[in-house]
């Protein structure tokens, strides 16, 4: 068991740029949600559209769909495969529980409970189909938080992972922004895929024979290299 503690310990130490990061602004959406009535924060965010935030947000929620992710999977996986394994079995993971939580709580989203007299002076984003249904958590924030925190793990540069946790955060707002999720929904979303992605990360890592294995060290790069070196 102190193994174990050990790796998992050993995981947030070495990745604290990216969770403290995540931390302030947790609590800055906190502090918001506390101090604001529900759906307050799609009328504020709302009074900042114009054509360059409906194409910023609207392509930040996009690379945060599976879609992207299994590309994003699928290149990494070639400079390793262990990125590929362990990718796939997060984003499965943390899709699938945010699916359960989605119909355990099935939370109308904000086009069908918010008063109609707020919809109607509202500005939609052209070309983005509103949906109505399943908003806890946030699907699309759990996989960007998910996406980004995985690229923590395998980054050294400590700015670098600053980075991720903010390009994260701007992913999940997007779902705000174009009128999807309220604040609540993105911050669960947020804490569930850093959560899954830590958990897999460190279940891995403690299983020797997998951690060793020539499989799980493949390189599909190194491979090619090597044979234009001949």
């Amino acid at each position: 068991m102190n193994y174990y503690l050990k790796i998992f310990f050993k995981l947030i130490r070495d990745n604290k740029h990216f969770l403290i990061t995540y931390c302030l602004i947790a609590i800055c959406f906190l502090f918001y949600i506390s101090f604001s009535n529900k759906g307050d924060e799609i009328v504020l965010i709302n009074n900042y559209r114009n054509d360059f935030n409906d194409n910023f947000f609207k392509y930040s929620s996009i690379i945060a769909e599976g879609t992207f992710y299994g590309i994003f999977l699928l290149i990494l996986g070639a400079f390793r495969f262990k990125y590929l394994f362990n990718g796939v079995i997060t984003f499965l993971l943390a899709g699938c529980l945010t699916q359960i939580l989605k119909k355990i709580y099935n939370l109308p989203r904000p086009i069908a409970c918010l008063d109609e007299c707020i919809i109607g002076t509202l500005n939609f984003v052209e070309g983005v189909k509103v949906h109505s249904q399943y908003s806890f958590p946030s699907g699309h924030s759990t996989a960007a938080f998910s996406m980004m925190f995985f690229l923590s793990l395998i980054t050294p540069n400590k700015y670098v992972r600053i980075l991720f946790a903010i390009i994260a955060a701007f992913m999940g707002v997007s779902r705000v922004y174009l009128f999807q999720h309220f604040l609540i929904d993105v911050l669960a979303g947020s804490f569930l895929g850093i959560f899954v992605t830590l958990i897999v990360y460190r279940f891995v890592l403690v299983q020797k024979k997998i951690v060793l294995s020539k499989w799980y060290n493949f390189s599909l790069i190194e491979i090619l290299f090597k044979r234009n070196d001949l």
